[in-house]
């Protein structure tokens, strides 16, 4: 039997509690199942939404080791007409880091960002951690002039958030 291949799948009402668990355990903050079950179930009923839930999950064999959601950002007026993909999060197990899983998850949101003719992708991250802020910059984020503080609260400590960006051919 052969090694087990990466392979990315959607979220659905099967696995998003599964996903839900590894999200919280990998990450500081915790996401309620309401949040997920939101990408599971958005833009079921009106076309007219601007919410599009962007997600997928990453698995080898029947194993999650990753995933990744986003959702098209609103312009600042707040038409339909999208600024770009915000990436809300993307975790991968410890022991498939540097296995090319979270690049596998990030080639899909710059593909759906090509496939809405859009040409960034926006996030933010805590400026306390220092190895997702280099992770993103080696894949072509930079960072924008432009910090939320108090964005994360961690335990009893306020930690400011930065924003990054990232140009999609």
């Amino acid at each position: 039997m052969g090694k087990k291949q990466l392979e990315l799948r959607s979220l659905d009402r099967k696995n998003y509690e599964t996903f839900r668990k590894l999200v919280n355990v990998i990450l500081p903050i915790s996401y309620p199942s309401s949040y997920f079950l939101e990408l599971v179930t958005a833009n079921t009923g009106d076309k007219n939404e601007i919410y599009i839930p962007i997600s997928k999950l990453a698995f080898i064999g029947d194993v999650l080791v990753g995933g990744i959601t986003c959702k098209l950002l609103p312009n600042r007026m707040g038409h339909v007409i999208p600024e770009g993909i915000y990436l809300e999060l993307i975790v991968v197990k410890q022991c498939c880091q540097n296995k090319g899983v979270g690049i596998k998850l990030l080639n899909y949101v710059e593909v759906e960002c090509r496939t809405y003719l859009l040409h960034y992708i926006y996030l933010h991250v805590s400026i306390n951690n220092r190895k997702g802020i280099e992770w993103y910059m080696k894949r072509g984020f930079e960072k924008i002039e432009f910090e939320l503080p108090g964005y994360y609260k961690l335990g009893n400590q306020n930690v400011t958030a930065i924003i990054m960006r990232k140009y999609v051919h």
